[in-house]
């Protein structure tokens, strides 16, 4: 409040009115370079308003075309390895920026839970009609050591 009284230019706006305030481009150097949308850094794409919706996308893209790749194999291996890779993928990709994704959607938060579940059904053996609460009381897969 007291920043808004010194500073009349600090006002609270929609995200919709965005675009009167931000310009297509910045002029650096006497070059025109555009405004992007989202940025990505350390392997977290950031999006302008912070939801974290395309990074949630990319995550689940990756994370389910490794675990395809699983289910192809987990018969030639055993329970131990296949939790280890499903652990490794699920581990390196959803815990990257977990930090980052608190209090982020409901929605985003439950694409990344049916990660985990796929992973628990891939390296379980389970069909689709046991729930993944069940599987997951049978034995924990995702422990963190």
């Amino acid at each position: 409040m007291l920043a808004s009284r010194k500073l009349p230019c600090l006002k609270p706006i929609s995200a919709h009115a965005h675009f009167l305030l931000f310009p297509l481009s910045i002029v650096f150097f006497s070059s025109a370079v555009g405004v992007s949308d989202q940025i990505t850094t350390l392997g977290i794409i950031i999006d302008k308003y912070l939801t974290f919706d395309s990074h949630v996308f990319a995550v689940c893209k990756k994370s389910f075309s490794h675990l395809r790749a699983l289910r192809h194999i987990c018969s030639f291996l055993t329970e131990d390895m296949a939790r280890s890779i499903a652990t490794e993928i699920d581990l390196s990709r959803l815990n990257c920026a977990n930090s980052l994704l608190f209090g982020c959607s409901a929605s985003n938060m439950a694409k990344l839970q049916r990660v985990q579940n796929t992973a628990a059904h891939i390296v379980l053996d389970t069909h689709r009609p046991f729930p993944c609460s069940v599987i997951c009381t049978h034995d924990c897969l995702f422990t963190s050591a």
